[in-house]
Order: structure tokens, then C-alpha cells, then sequence
């Protein structure tokens, strides 16, 4: 019986195939699985899917035991693994392990748990670790507010965000916080090149909104605008307009076209 040889230039994918290709010659027996990924343990169970579909091809050869006994000795290594990868499975090499950190117990506090207080235990420290991070969300509210308060700080720059294909961009949608107007101050996040504020009902836009020069996407949708402000016109790097379901006032429509001649207006 010929034996296909690994070397060490061979990736696990060309091995699987070339086992493949020697078990179809039918020059080899599935047991090829067992050393595809030596001294991994439980790393032959990703390949078992293979070796069950050439295993027929080699039965005549093998007699058909090669591949249960390595099925079941890779399931084996697999429940080994899982349980604890972490620590030996040998209770005496575990007692060798404690007896070597033995010396470390006044600095570092080392204590081995039952199993039964495992999930106890990871519930208390996620639930520290939820609680820690509230409280910092708090404090960080709080002077955030307070920098507000005082003027120091935009009230909407934390909620602007960035991607790559967007740009900077501030969406905010009317769901439990709805405006009655609009607010000045977004016109002073003059980097913006998307806002979206539909659906909050304010019926004006302020002059300001000209200083927005490097929108491209603005989205004012759903409110009750009539008439927009001449300065709409400054926003040269506009392409998109939204101003459905507003009751724009008769000729609105085509000032705005001329207002904004580069611009997709959709009303």
C-alpha cells in the first residue's frame, strides 16, 4: 500500500485533496485524516465530512474500520477540548499545576472552583462590569450636559458620526424626542455632509442653514415647511433634497429648482 507523503510547504486544503485524489486511486485508506493536522488536538474533526464521502471508495481495501475508528477518536479529542482547554485533564498534573503556583498565593489570590460555581461566578462579574459601565455613561452625561450648560460644548456634535462612504452625518429621528423648530445650532456644525430630520413637524428653516456648505444629503421630509430661506441657496454641494409630505407654498417647488440647480429635489 502506498502512503501519500505531507511536506511542509503543503497547506491543510492541499493536503485534503490530494488525500481525496490518492483515496479515489484507491492507493490509500481514509486513516490519511487522522495525521492532516498533527498534534492539533480534535483538529481532525473539521475533515470527518470528507473522509465519510471517499470512504466508500476504499472500503475494499480497508475493510471500512479505519474511518469509525477515527471518528470516534477525534469525537473524543473534540469533548476533551471543549470542556476545558484551559487545563489539564490529568487530576494529577492538575495537582502539579496548583502545587507550582503555589508559591504566588500571598501576591496573586488563586483559588479553584467546582464547576457548579463557574456560571455563578461569571454572572457576578458581568454584572460588576454592567454596573461599571453605567456609572462612567453617567458621569460622562453629566459633564457633557454641564459643558452644554455653560456653552461650551454643541449640544447635538455627540450625536454627529462618521463612515467612510457617508461623510459626517447627523440623523435625528422624531421617536420620543420630536422638535418644534429647528434648532440653530445644528447650522453650526458647518462640516456636516449629511442631516436627516424628518417627520418632527416644525413648519420653518433658518438663514443659517446656508452655512451648511458642504452638505450633500439633506432630508427634511414629513414636516410643515411652506417656504424655505434664500440661504438654501449657498448649499452648492448639494445633490439630494427630500421635502415630501410638505405643505410647500404655491411656486415653492420651482424657486427651489432654481435655487439649487445641481440639486435632485424630491417633493
Amino acid at each position: 500500500m502506498q502512503h501519500l507523503r505531507a511536506t511542509p510547504r503543503l497547506t491543510i486544503l492541499n493536503r485534503v485533496t490530494e488525500a481525496k485524489k490518492a483515496a479515489e486511486a484507491e492507493l490509500i485508506t481514509p486513516r490519511v485524516v487522522g495525521w492532516l493536522v498533527p498534534g492539533e488536538p480534535g483538529a481532525a474533526m473539521g475533515y470527518l465530512d470528507k473522509a465519510q464521502r471517499f470512504s466508500s471508495m476504499s472500503t475494499s481495501r480497508s475493510g471500512g474500520s479505519g474511518t469509525a475508528d477515527l471518528m470516534e477518536r477525534a469525537a473524543e479529542r473534540k469533548r476533551r477540548t471543549r470542556n476545558n482547554p484551559d487545563l489539564p485533564q490529568d487530576p494529577a498534573e492538575l495537582d502539579r499545576l496548583m502545587a507550582s503556583i503555589e508559591p504566588y498565593r500571598g501576591n496573586v489570590p488563586v483559588q479553584l472552583l467546582p464547576t457548579s460555581q463557574y456560571g455563578r461566578l461569571q454572572t457576578e462579574h458581568g454584572s460588576s462590569q454592567i454596573g461599571g459601565a453605567v456609572a462612567n455613561y453617567v458621569e460622562r452625561e453629566n459633564e457633557r450636559q454641564a459643558a452644554v450648560d455653560a456653552g461650551l460644548e454643541n449640544p447635538y456634535e455627540h450625536q454627529v458620526g462618521r463612515t467612510g462612504a457617508q461623510g459626517f452625518y447627523l440623523f435625528l429621528m422624531p421617536y420620543g424626542n420630536k422638535l418644534d423648530s429647528f434648532p440653530a445650532e445644528v447650522c453650526e456644525l458647518t462640516y456636516l455632509n449629511q442631516l436627516r430630520m424628518p417627520k418632527h413637524g416644525f413648519d420653518s428653516v433658518p438663514d443659517s442653514i446656508g452655512n451648511l456648505k458642504e452638505l450633500k444629503f439633506l432630508d427634511l421630509s414629513g414636516n410643515a415647511i411652506e417656504r424655505f430661506p434664500d440661504s438654501i441657496g449657498n448649499l452648492t454641494n448639494l445633490k439630494t433634497l427630500k421635502i415630501k409630505e410638505n405643505p410647500l407654498a404655491p411656486g415653492e417647488l420651482e424657486r427651489l429648482k432654481s435655487l439649487l440647480p445641481d440639486c435632485k429635489i424630491k417633493s
